[in-house]
């Protein structure tokens, strides 16, 4: 990207490394640093995941978020969770947001 467009993206809101085909590019074994270097930083960062709510559709009916799981330093899982997945859920209900971090 060249500096102007760095700019202009940056202009208009930030730019996002995040992407669903970014998102399927991630696969266990791989280090933290090259999930960040794929899909930029994460939303949210705790001891054993990483939460990636993309800006852009935070306040979209379209609502998803991403959730990669970390053993040390190595992925053991992803998970997309959007409208279409949702009956997955435990209680079968669809999210009113973004994820809420409790930081204790």
């Amino acid at each position: 990207m060249t500096i102007s467009g760095l700019l202009a993206c940056l202009a208009v809101g930030g730019c996002t490394k995040f992407s669903r085909a970014r998102y399927e590019s991630i696969h266990p074994e791989m280090n933290k640093l090259a999930v960040e270097r794929i899909l930029g930083p994460p939303s949210a960062k705790f001891s054993d995941s990483w939460t990636y709510t993309p800006e852009e559709i935070k306040h979209d009916k379209e609502y998803y978020y991403v959730t990669i799981h970390f053993a040390g330093d190595k992925v053991t899982q992803k998970t997309w969770s959007d409208k279409h997945n949702i009956a997955d859920n435990p209680d079968g209900k669809k999210p009113i947001g973004p994820p809420k971090i409790v930081i204790d």
